[in-house]
């Protein structure tokens, strides 16, 4: 199922505010972020579209290239930069021969999947031992043992 954020956008000389789209995209959202805004006063031509997005808490900057089809300014997102829950702004310039535009900015959330938190993290195992359930970080295994043994035995020759 592909995820696409859908704006309109008003080209306009008054004061403009971030919009908030109210929208978020997910870590594990791989190769399935779009944007696609539709202008409401004007038409779009032969202009180059970019965008840029600055991670507002992280402080990172990314931009990217989009392209206009049927009066529609479309691009993607590459949801691999989501490294951590945050803000971003995108900012989308149009860029013609003749003028540049700062048209639109907007706002949505990043965050990182539960599946990919889960992959930074160890995995918790339990085992039985002797009738008692113990998690498996806590057990101490006979090479663990030797190796502090060894480390024992290293220190103590400076120790005599």
């Amino acid at each position: 199922m592909e995820k696409i954020i859908r704006l309109s956008i008003e080209n306009t000389t008054k004061i403009r505010q971030v919009e908030d789209s109210f929208c978020e995209l997910y870590s594990h959202d791989k190769n399935n972020g779009a944007f696609e805004f539709e202008i409401t006063k004007g038409t779009l031509t032969n202009e180059n579209v970019v965008a840029l997005f600055k991670f507002l808490r992280s402080g990172s900057y990314w931009k990217t290239n989009g392209t206009v089809e049927d009066n529609k300014i479309k691009f993607n997102f590459d949801t691999s930069l989501i490294t951590q829950n945050e803000e971003v702004v995108c900012y989308i310039y149009l860029d013609k021969e003749e003028h540049n535009s700062d048209i639109f900015r907007f706002k949505f959330k990043v965050n990182l999947s539960e599946i990919d938190k889960a992959s930074q993290l160890p995995v918790k195992e339990r085992f039985f031992a002797n009738s008692m359930i113990v998690d498996r970080v806590d057990v101490l295994t006979k090479e663990d043992f030797d190796k502090a043994i060894k480390e024992i035995e290293k220190g103590s020759k400076f120790l005599t």
